[in-house]
């Protein structure tokens, strides 16, 4: 609702069709892979939000994916996007592995960060209290820090400028998270 004041018109869109049916903004929305955008008209803003980058496990998706963005970006519009990083695989891999319990929903989240792989796995198990049992597991790819530049600038695109996640503070390798400001090169 914020970027509706800020932009005649937003788009949403997400691979989960289910996830599209949960928004309740009046925007129109479109199902589709982000490797494979379907939109033929430009955006001056284009926003990657909840680490959705990291869930793009080789560098050709993510090569790809900021292509298709091109595609779709003015010569002054903007692509803004925030990724995981290593540090925050670290931190949180202990943290995250929990069991509780909300409104009779009894969850448990497993946590695992294969190094070698570079692959940060999440588990989630639920019950519900009608017994109903379901399972959910995420897997992203925690690339490094720099290897987004790298790929950005083989796609011909310039990174303006890369916050700490939440701040103005400049990112670095050591960081948690990054918030990446691009433009077409």
């Amino acid at each position: 609702n914020y970027l509706a004041g800020k932009f005649d018109w937003v788009v949403l869109s997400d691979l989960s069709l289910e996830m599209i049916r949960k928004s309740k903004n009046i925007f129109p929305k479109v199902v589709c892979d982000m490797r494979e955008l379907p939109f033929k008209n430009n955006f001056d803003f284009v926003y990657s939000t909840f680490d959705s980058v990291n869930y793009l496990t080789t560098e050709n998706d993510v090569a790809e994916f900021f292509l298709q963005v091109k595609q779709i970006l003015p010569l002054n519009g903007y692509f803004a996007f925030d990724v995981s990083l290593e540090m925050n695989s670290f931190i949180y891999e202990e943290d995250l592995n929990r069991e509780e319990e909300f409104e009779g929903i009894k969850f448990r989240q497993i946590s695992k960060y294969h190094e070698k792989k570079r692959i940060h796995i999440n588990e989630f198990l639920m019950e519900f209290p009608d017994g109903r049992l379901f399972r959910e597991v995420h897997r992203q790819k925690i690339y490094p820090f720099q290897k987004y530049f790298e790929i950005l600038e083989n796609c011909g695109m310039i990174v303006t400028d890369c916050y700490e996640a939440l701040s103005f503070i400049d990112a670095n390798e050591n960081s948690e998270r990054a918030q990446f400001i691009v433009r077409r090169g």
